[in-house]
């Protein structure tokens, strides 16, 4: 009665989990596909050589501007994916440049229309940094948004088969665990041990 117990306890707390994670993959975080009325385009002057960084966490190009040269305009990520490489050997410091941005991180950071989120102003290090969603210049699109969107979308969805191969790792544990199939087959396996 008391391993049945357990295993009620397992399969509820199994499905809050993935109940969770639907939901978070429906509303999409940070990785939610943006729409055009969502994103502005900021003109400006190339002000670095760009170059293709590899590091831990992936690749990534780092976008400076002549107009605003306290922001880093980072590709990276999923947004990294959908970027055309040929971007640095094509386009030169001194070149124009459309980079299309959050609306919200264009009002907030280079207009100063609004305040920066709490989260913003308590975790400062992450300011300097915006992400581009699309990235024009020489009559060349090097980032369009629906390649960002495609890539977004398909990490959106192996994150959530990954989540859930990972929930459902953690129901049978729970299971074999709370009902005592873990340590009886532990004990076995010494029993059976030679010397």
């Amino acid at each position: 009665m008391k391993a049945r117990k357990y295993a009620i306890v397992s399969f509820v707390l199994w499905s809050i989990i993935i109940a969770f994670g639907l939901y978070s993959n429906r509303k999409g975080g940070e990785y939610k596909a943006i729409n055009e009325n969502e994103i502005t385009a900021l003109k400006g002057t190339l002000a670095n050589f760009p170059k293709i960084s590899t590091g831990k966490s992936g690749s990534s190009v780092t976008i400076k501007l002549n107009e605003h040269p306290r922001f880093s305009f980072l590709v990276r990520g999923v947004n990294f994916n959908a970027f055309n490489t040929a971007f640095v050997s094509e386009v030169k410091t001194g070149d124009s440049i459309y980079l299309y941005i959050l609306t919200d991180e264009y009002e907030t950071k280079i207009q100063k229309k609004r305040k920066p989120s709490l989260y913003n102003r308590i975790f400062n290090y992450n300011y300097k940094f915006i992400k581009p969603f699309a990235i024009h210049s020489n009559d060349k699109y090097y980032l369009k948004l629906e390649n960002t969107n495609m890539e977004i979308e398909r990490d959106r969805g192996m994150g959530f088969w990954f989540f859930s191969i990972g929930a459902f790792i953690f129901l049978i544990y729970s299971i074999l665990y709370w009902t005592g199939t873990i340590r009886r087959f532990a004990n076995w396996w010494n029993r059976i041990q030679p010397g």
